[in-house]
């Protein structure tokens, strides 16, 4: 009985410690000499701010305690070395005066390899399959990037006060995702939003796109062929992973400040298939992205099974010539250097899957229906590891300012007027058009839009009505589209308009929004203009998955309001 209440303790108290020992999580970094793969012992360690953290042992390793963002490595015969700290322990290499700017034939033969078999190790090599995955998305400042004031003279500097506060025991911001990729080599891939949530925001479709943009089963731009010729690849050592032989190669750019190679991968590539094992580094200079992915064999091919990604959003080049245009006192709103962090987690892989064309039917990315049921739970059941303190601590502090400060209903109204478009229960006002002004029609007012898919997921309605306080014309056209191939996406369109435009103009199907504006301000002094009605019928689909091409038929009366002579 006694055993039985010492198992039960124990097992309390390792529940209990579990949240405190994933604050203090460990990361062991080993420092060798590139030269000749031997560690380096009594290398100094600094942190990002030069604070020193300690010196690496005989066998050159040392052990991070806690969350680091970047480390500097000092030994004297050796260049100063910055190093980005993600999830994975790693191999740091040091470079002397000397070192050779020569790649090691073998590196480029795998590298070669590796690039030439990476269709076969491909997933999609395989006839069908399937996989959840799991994405964390977080933005964070640390809070010793803002200065406290100690006497606050100001209300700007109460509130760069409180968020210091803020930032000691929350991040800036927090989303997660579900998804659910399937794959059949006949009918194509799909990719579903099972489940998402974001700090502050009630509903977080609108954001969903940006939660995550992921490199799933494809390789970093750093690995193409035409790429390496610009690098510096070695073949540094060679080890076993779950019983294969695993080469490790790095490369690196030629050109290199004293403390960055800022490209530079540690490359673990499988001795008999060629296939990519690990990816650890620097893959750009000016986003400062990093990059760390796993992958995991199956039946012959190999999957992503993590990644983690953190960027800089405003890089330290960046920062230093903003600082020189800038007034001073802005200066401490730049020095918030803002990191981005993306972690996937991908499972429950599996092949062969029985699949009918009836399963790939509509787009190729879509959202659940029951997106929004069950959330924490669907989100809980796929990670891997429990958030920490300050991640929950994040989403409840995002809650409560958003409620406080009804954030969601002003950054939906933002978003519209990015988009053109206001969203109004099933229809979707065009604001762009209420009002504009030429020498021809002098004040026009126009209201449209058109439904949205809330209506329907099968077709879309829209039109519009206008009217000007000099033209006595009355201005209008309707159209009606048919999503008939939404795996390509195939839309039939009918349309018919009586409008006016500018001589010598024809109405362009596809303007981004700084084009519009453009044209808009550019009729500002027209007063040449032609009566046109029209009826099309079109047909638009993406036949070359980059490139969507329309086929439309239209006939048109044209008179012209000027005299033509």
């Amino acid at each position: 009985m006694g055993q039985i209440i010492r198992k039960k303790y124990i097992v309390f108290l390792l529940c209990a410690l579990f949240p405190f020992l994933r604050l203090i999580a460990q990361i062991q970094i080993k420092i060798v000499d590139i030269e000749n793969n031997v560690p380096v012992a009594g290398v100094s360690v600094y942190d990002k701010a030069n604070n020193l953290l300690g010196y690496a042992d005989e066998q050159g390793l040392f052990t991070l305690e806690g969350k680091s963002d970047k480390i500097l490595l000092k030994k004297k015969g050796f260049l100063t070395r910055s190093e980005t700290i993600g999830t994975f322990n790693k191999t740091v290499y040091l470079f002397s005066t000397h070192t050779g700017k020569t790649s090691d034939p073998e590196a480029l033969y795998i590298l070669r390899q590796m690039w030439e078999n990476r269709k076969k190790n491909n997933p999609d090599y395989l006839d069908s399959y399937k996989f959840d995955s799991y994405v964390k998305f977080t933005l964070d400042v640390p809070s010793d990037s803002i200065v406290y004031i100690q006497k606050p003279r100001t209300g700007l500097d109460s509130l760069s006060n409180n968020f210091k506060q803020l930032l000691k025991k929350s991040m800036v911001f927090i989303g997660e995702r579900t998804m659910l990729y399937e794959y059949d080599k006949k009918y194509g891939k799909k990719a579903i939003v099972t489940a998402y949530k974001a700090g502050g925001f009630d509903n977080p479709e609108f954001f969903n796109a940006a939660i995550s943009q992921s490199m799933i089963n494809s390789y970093p731009e750093i690995l193409k062929p035409r790429e390496i010729q610009n690098n510096i690849s070695r073949l540094v050592d060679s080890l076993y992973i779950n019983e294969r032989k695993t080469y490790i190669i790095y490369t690196y750019s030629k050109g290199r400040s004293e403390t960055q190679f800022y490209r530079s991968l540690t490359i673990f590539v499988d001795a008999e298939s060629f296939a990519p094992v690990k990816l650890i580094g620097n893959t750009s200079k000016v986003s400062d992205v990093y990059y760390e992915i796993a992958y995991a064999p199956y039946d012959g091919v190999w999957h992503v099974e993590k990644e983690y990604m953190k960027t800089k959003i405003l890089s330290s080049s960046f920062v230093k010539k903003l600082n020189k245009i800038i007034p001073k006192s802005l200066h401490s709103i730049t020095r918030l250097t803002t990191t981005a962090t993306v972690e996937s987690r991908f499972s429950n892989f599996k092949s062969p899957v029985g699949y009918t064309a009836k399963d790939f039917e509509g787009y190729e990315y879509e959202i659940s229906e029951d997106v929004s049921q069950d959330v924490d739970i669907k989100i809980a059941a796929l990670r891997t590891d429990s958030l920490t303190q300050k991640e929950i601590t994040t989403y409840q502090e995002l809650d409560r300012i958003s409620k406080k400060y009804k954030v969601e209903p002003k950054i939906r109204f933002l978003r519209s007027l990015s988009s053109k478009e206001l969203e109004l229960g099933v229809f979707s006002l065009d604001v762009y058009s209420l009002f504009s002004h030429n020498l021809y029609e002098s004040f026009r007012y126009q209201i449209g839009g058109h439904t949205n898919y809330k209506l329907s997921t099968d077709f879309r309605i829209g039109g519009y009505i206008a009217k000007a306080s000099r033209d006595e014309e009355v201005k209008s056209g309707a159209e009606v589209t048919f999503f008939i191939n939404k795996k390509q996406g195939g839309e039939l369109t009918l349309r018919t308009e009586t409008d006016v435009l500018p001589a010598g103009r024809t109405k362009i199907k596809y303007l981004t929004l700084k084009d519009e504006l453009s044209a808009k301000s550019n009729n500002v002094y027209n007063d040449t203009y032609f009566s046109y009605r029209k009826m099309e019928v079109s047909y638009q689909q993406d036949f070359f998955k980059t490139i969507d091409v329309t086929f439309s038929v239209d006939y048109q009366h044209q008179r012209t309001n000027f005299h033509y002579m």
